[in-house]
């Protein structure tokens, strides 16, 4: 819980598409269990719409496309980045 304030500042700052959808929300104000679920939803129904809109990600994501290593497509169509990391 301490850290969910830095992620979702994180997100706002870094992912236009977080900060559509978080724009009312005050980060720091997300601190406990009931704050977090105040926060909006967003389903898998809504990915498809939001990358047909924002190619290719739905600008969800913080990362820069060229930096990910793969964008897997799964069925809906939905894509989906895969990081650096060594352990994806």
């Amino acid at each position: 819980m301490a850290a969910l304030p830095a992620h979702i500042a994180h997100a706002k700052r870094s992912a236009s598409g977080f900060a559509r959808i978080l724009a009312d929300v005050d980060p720091a104000a997300i601190n406990s269990r009931e704050q977090l679920a105040t926060l909006p939803v967003t389903r898998k129904c809504d990915l498809s719409t939001l990358q047909k809109a924002y190619p290719p990600l739905g600008e969800l994501n913080a990362t820069s496309v060229s930096k990910l290593r793969k964008i897997f497509v799964s069925p809906g169509p939905i894509y989906e980045p895969e990081g650096s990391g060594r352990d994806w």
